[in-house]
């Protein structure tokens, strides 16, 4: 399992409920003006997919993830975590 500075550490259950709260802070910042100029909205809806997807069939940290064979956290899921500024 890699490890960064963004994505939080903790169980599986932590992890992937602060996902979600990341996801959706996306979405509500879409709708904060009238056009999504760093298209928020979109990337949250894209990020919900990636992170319906990629899950463990024991649900807990460091087995592999049933979408990409990576070690949970995989990287879509890390990719949730990183700053939007730096995907740029």
């Amino acid at each position: 399992m890699i490890t960064d500075s963004y994505t939080p550490n903790g169980d599986y259950h932590s992890i992937r409920s602060a996902a979600v709260h990341r996801i959706n802070h996306y979405g509500r910042e879409a709708t904060k003006t009238p056009f999504d100029p760093k298209q928020l909205g979109v990337h949250a809806r894209a990020l919900m997919k990636t992170f319906d997807a990629h899950i463990t069939a024991d649900e807990s940290t460091g087995s592999v993830c049933l979408a990409c064979g990576q070690l949970w956290p995989c990287d879509s899921i890390r990719f949730i975590f990183t700053p939007v500024n730096l995907l740029d």
